[in-house]
């Protein structure tokens, strides 16, 4: 009965605890990242993304607050359910 037990063990994938990505901040950006993460939904308990803001000052200048506000709450709607985590980092 232990071999059985061991044996089965063996076939058990783990998930890993987190995977953290800061990406580019455009809306088409956010639409297709979340189409390729969804595929790491299996492998990773957390996913969390945040917005990098270096890259939207360098796009969009003076309005990096404006902008930034605005794509965070864009990807809120992408990033809002487990096991996606929206976050500032």
């Amino acid at each position: 009965m232990e071999n059985i037990f061991n044996a089965n063990i063996r076939h058990i994938k783990m998930k890993q605890d987190c995977f953290k990505i800061s990406i580019a901040a455009g809306l088409g950006d956010t639409i297709y990242l979340r189409t390729q993460l969804d595929q790491l939904i299996p492998k990773y308990n957390e996913i969390k993304v945040s917005f990098c803001k270096e890259i939207i000052r360098t796009h969009y200048g003076t309005n990096v607050e404006e902008y930034y506000s605005f794509i965070k709450e864009f990807g809120k709607l992408f990033f809002s359910d487990p096991p996606y985590t929206l976050t500032d980092e």
